[in-house]
């Protein structure tokens, strides 16, 4: 995880593909991309916390919206 973290802190981007290498069958090996992984990811791992952000939120509350409108 440390290893990923200084991934990150040695560019600007908040976002990475996690690949792997396909060396399978004949021919050349190639990467292939097998997810996604972002800073927040990184960061909830080390703390063992979720952390909640504006658009967290915001989902959240139009869920209630939608659930109070529901029942009402």
């Amino acid at each position: 995880m440390i290893i990923i973290a200084h991934i990150f802190s040695g560019h600007k981007g908040h976002m990475a593909f996690v690949q792997r290498v396909n060396n399978e069958g004949e021919g050349d090996p190639f990467y292939e991309v097998i997810g996604l992984i972002t800073l927040e990811d990184v960061i909830e791992e080390l703390i063992q916390a979720e952390i909640i952000d504006e658009t967290d939120v915001f989902s959240r509350f139009c869920l209630f919206m939608l659930i109070a409108k529901f029942f009402s």
